[in-house]
């Protein structure tokens, strides 16, 4: 699979300037047709052992080992493009010399809660820390501006009144139907308690994880570095300036996560209420954010359908059962979200839905292609490859007990495989680490499982050896991470100062510009990269509907958008003229002669009526 989509990478062309428009349709076909591969490969491999009674070597600690080294000398040769700060080629020795000296001493299994909680903290210090902020922190940077607008727009607009799919379409989904509302709860809509709404449910995705890697992986120091290699790729750590990056952690991270939690709950203590509300979480993923929720659904029903299709016939109608309570569960919540939604919109355009996708993966605009040589990416895709090929040895030698450790092995590889399609149209190094987690926690789940085969004695001693590059890997992140601290710490001290001495910026400075020449909430319309926070700060909802600044793509849609505001005339306009990251069309405001100013704030932002 790899080698064919390797191969077809390599003769696909030249490479086109970033953010070009690049026609993707074919890279695209042939990365989705070899994911929707997985399954009937899966299923196939394993009737083809099975009925040909073919022994089966002990290929997972071979090629874990591969795969580990694999990954740990791209980590390395790719060092200083993505994270910092990068241990030197000398610490990285050093770490390897110490996993060496580990693996060759017997393995020790711990439930140590201590240890347990003391990760948990280091995890939910990390993401509050770098996530939580208030207005009085919001700079002109790019990470404050098109960063947050994209996703805050559409959610400060529903807090106003406003509903998506109705008077604004929808980039990453329909999260702000749910988040809008729930901002209310908890103070009102602001740039503090929408950060701290995000804050709190990365945290609760990274406990899931955890979770699962603390039932999972039982030697001690596995622990240690799988936690700490998750932190290292969770944002914390990378090289651009302090960039929450909302878009990712958590839209794209929290179902996903849950997704990963519940397959494991419901295999660790099997359930029909279990797998009912694993079907109806997975059908809510859908529309909260589609990039995310689709494979979020789709490795759960994948990996139940392979559980179903590789059982013994004795137990497939018990499996069998599992799917189809899944499936109705699923369908039903699907049918009533749908149901609530068009009652409370009932001029909802539902093919917005997928607008932007139509527009980024069918079009190619603003996407870029994926390496055409040797790279990591090839590496992160041989982990899930390796995952599936992991179960169904399992499977075929009826070695899957216990079942939560290979089955979720398994449900963790196809979600991996299915986000993976994030980083497939945005071929960045950063990009590929916030893909990447359910590689890192398939692979310590694979190396534990080695681990323990060696102290049982199901394999030789000198395969504990076949885990050395899984531990390096856990040691070159978390290192990585705990050099980051310090800097996690001072930001958010730094945050907490601008919050309490209330810190003056260009924004805030706008900010009471914009709240003090308000005459009516519900006729006000504002073009600026901070839009979204005078919209929530203010609760004054956009008189002319469209995409925010930062989310209106197509020209075509920002000529129609100030057409609208000159013929709609709302008493309130507010205006912007940065052309970094204003748009030329909008600039036409300034040229119509049916448009005054009326005043200037210091930093430039205008107040314009229309005649």
């Amino acid at each position: 699979m790899l080698t064919a989509v390797a191969l077809y990478l390599r003769h696909s062309g030249q490479p086109t300037p970033i953010y070009g428009a690049l026609a993707e349709s074919g890279e695209r076909t042939i990365f989705i047709s070899l994911v929707l591969a997985i399954v009937p490969f899966a299923y196939g491999a394993a009737a083809l052992v099975r009925r040909a009674r073919l022994p089966v070597t002990p290929i997972l600690p071979l090629m874990l080992g591969l795969t580990g080294l694999w990954l740990t000398a791209a980590l390395v040769a790719h060092r200083g493009e993505a994270i910092d700060p990068i241990p030197t080629s000398w610490v990285v020795a050093g770490q390897l010399a110490a996993a060496a000296w580990f693996l060759a001493r017997p393995t020790t299994l711990s439930r140590d809660r201590l240890l347990r909680a003391g990760i948990v903290a280091g995890m939910c210090f990390a993401a509050v820390g770098f996530r939580v902020y208030s207005v009085h922190s919001v700079t002109t940077s790019f990470a404050t501006g098109v960063h947050l607008e994209a996703v805050f727009h559409s959610v400060a607009q529903v807090a106003a009144g406003k509903a998506v799919l109705v008077d604004l379409p929808a980039q990453y989904g329909l999260y702000a139907e749910v988040i809008g509302p729930a901002l209310h709860l908890i103070g009102g809509p602001s740039v503090l308690t929408f950060t701290a709404l995000m804050a709190l449910l990365e945290v609760a995705a990274v406990l899931m994880v955890l979770q699962v890697l603390f039932d999972l992986v039982r030697t001690r120091l596995l622990r240690v570095l799988g936690a700490g290699a998750l932190a290292a790729v969770l944002g914390y750590t990378f090289r651009a300036p302090v960039d929450a990056y909302l878009q990712y952690y958590p839209l794209r991270f929290f179902f996903p996560a849950l997704a990963v939690y519940l397959y494991w709950l419901q295999l660790k203590r099997p359930g029909t209420w279990k797998l009912a509300a694993l079907g109806v979480t997975m059908a809510l993923a859908i529309p909260f954010n589609l990039d995310s929720g689709v494979p979020a659904f789709g490795s759960c029903f994948a990996a139940l359908a392979i559980a179903w299709l590789a059982e013994n016939r004795s137990r497939r109608t018990a499996r069998a059962r599992d799917l189809a309570i899944f499936l109705a569960a699923a369908g039903g919540a699907a049918l009533l979200c749908i149901a609530v939604l068009q009652i409370a919109a009932p001029d909802r355009q539902w093919g917005d839905l997928v607008r932007y996708q139509r527009l980024f993966y069918i079009t190619g605009d603003y996407m870029l292609p994926m390496p055409k040589r040797p790279d990591f990416w090839i590496l992160v895709a041989g982990v899930y490859v390796l995952g599936v090929a992991s179960y169904v040895h399992a499977a075929v030698t009826q070695q899957a007990r216990p079942a939560r450790a290979w089955g979720t092995i398994l449900q963790v590889c196809i979600l991996g495989t299915g986000l993976f399609s994030y980083f497939q149209g945005r071929s960045h190094p950063i990009v590929l680490l916030v893909t990447c987690w359910p590689a890192l926690l398939a692979l310590f789940i694979m190396a534990d499982r080695t681990l323990r085969a060696v102290r049982c004695r199901q394999l030789a001693p000198a395969w504990r050896f076949a885990a050395l590059p899984a531990v390096a890997l856990g040691a070159f992140l978390g290192t990585v991470f705990v050099v980051k601290v310090p800097h996690i710490w001072s930001t958010m001290l730094s945050r907490a100062d601008d919050l309490v001495e209330r810190r003056e910026t260009p924004v805030t400075r706008n900010l009471e510009f914009v709240r003090h020449r308000i005459r009516d909430p519900r006729s006000v319309v504002i073009i600026s990269p901070h839009e979204s926070i005078y919209y929530a700060e203010t609760g004054a909802a956009a008189a002319v509907p469209g995409a925010g600044t930062a989310e209106n793509l197509i020209p075509q849609d920002r000529v129609a958008f100030v057409q609208d505001i000159l013929e709609r005339k709302p008493r309130d306009i507010f205006f912007e003229p940065n052309k970094s990251y204003v748009h030329a069309e909008y600039f036409a405001l300034l040229d119509s002669p049916l448009v005054q100013v009326v005043d200037e704030s210091p930093d430039g932002l205008l107040h314009l009526r229309v005649r």
